[in-house]
């Protein structure tokens, strides 16, 4: 028995704005209800225990100790507009500490490669000695 057809678009498909629409309507409902900060607190304590071993309170503490910085830039993570991002070893799985979104990216691209972060580093001082 075939659940699609070929071809033909899925109830999603054919009711894409109205479909948003409700699930906008859902969320705005959820926001008000009572208990959302309740919920969205223990969503993120599962999600820390369960990528990083580490509870939501052992989080607020690093975020205390970092005085709400990240450990590489230092900007506050009120002005970058989001919470900060649990860097982790991808080898040992050990919590280093608390980054920003972009300091969190960059070292993901390198991947975690001293290297390569050295030879930015260099590049950058070469180059910016040559500007005009």
């Amino acid at each position: 028995m075939k659940l699609f057809e070929e071809g033909k678009p899925s109830y999603y498909q054919r009711n894409k704005e109205k479909e948003r629409a409700r699930q906008r309507e859902y969320y705005a409902k959820r926001k008000l209800s009572p208990n959302y900060t309740e919920i969205k607190e223990r969503q993120r304590d599962f999600k820390l225990r369960r990528d990083f071993g580490i509870p939501l309170g052992e989080y607020r503490e690093m975020l205390v100790t970092q005085k709400e910085c990240c450990a590489i830039c230092g900007e506050h993570q009120d002005k970058k507009g989001k919470l900060l991002a649990v860097d982790h070893c991808h080898s040992t799985g050990k919590v280093r500490g608390l980054l920003c979104l972009n300091c969190n990216i960059v070292l993901g691209h390198v991947k975690e490669d001293i290297t390569i972060l050295e030879k930015m580093v260099l590049y950058i001082r070469s180059n910016n000695a040559q500007a005009i």
